[in-house]
């Protein structure tokens, strides 16, 4: 697991590093690269791309500017949307805004140490299942491995029981639904990743960047619509997959 932690407090960022290769020690089959950056300057420097990486515990103000994190947030997600985001501030009123840049977790200072531990428990546990799930879809003449990070959305097509697989690289697959319905889809065929907003749409809720009570916008900018009887899902669904600490 490949983690940076950016914060232009040294106290606070060696404080942050120290508590993260504890958790390592704890779980000695973990191997972990941590790199440490005091600056946003040397990160987006030394960084040409943020692809490699997994975690970013991502410090939201420094001295010079009250929201650097976000913006350092948001250039990261635009070459790594599996990128998973941690900020950390000492103040609460950046909450809503963290949660619209899809935060794993918003971390108040002074950081809690069994909170970073339970935060790093949980992406350890979700980086596996990532690289390690997959789902078997029956197309009209093979069966398609697919693994889950590769799914942006499904779309129904009602009228002969199929559905599209709409794939992160442009890709679409139609699948069958043969045995099941299109509302049964996440229970029955898919993961907790995965949430239906519309009576047409099920999508995968790591690649959404905004939503309301009409439409969610995800990583690639489209616009999907929420059915009325899927807002409370939907929220529910948002909530409980990006947890926030407060």
């Amino acid at each position: 697991m490949k983690i940076v932690v950016f914060d232009d407090n040294e106290k606070d960022l060696n404080e942050l590093a120290r508590t993260i290769l504890s958790w390592k020690e704890q779980h000695g089959y973990c191997d972990i690269i941590l790199n440490k950056y005091h600056s946003a300057h040397s990160l987006t420097f030394s960084l040409s791309n943020y692809d490699s990486y997994d975690v970013f515990f991502l410090d939201i103000m420094t001295e010079d500017d009250a929201s650097t994190g976000f913006r350092v947030a948001e250039a990261i997600h635009q070459r790594n949307h599996r990128a998973i985001i941690i900020f950390t501030t000492n103040s609460q009123e950046y909450y809503e805004s963290a949660f619209e840049i899809s935060a794993f977790r918003y971390m108040l200072k002074p950081l809690n140490p069994q909170k970073i531990y339970a935060a790093l428990d949980e992406i350890y546990s979700r980086l596996r299942t990532i690289n390690s799930h997959a789902f078997i879809f029956q197309s009209a003449r093979q069966k398609l491995i697919i693994e889950s990070d590769r799914i942006l959305y499904l779309e129904s097509i009602t009228t002969d029981h199929r559905a599209k697989l709409i794939l992160t690289d442009g890709k679409v697959e139609e699948i069958s639904l043969s045995g099941t319905n299109f509302t049964n889809l996440p229970n029955e065929k898919l993961s907790a990743d995965f949430c239906q907003c519309h009576r047409s749409y099920i999508i995968n809720l790591n690649y959404v960047t905004k939503y309301s009570n009409h439409s969610v916008i995800l990583q690639n900018d489209t616009e999907i619509p929420v059915g009325t009887k899927y807002r409370t899902q939907l929220t529910n669904h948002m909530i409980d997959h990006y947890k926030m600490d407060t």
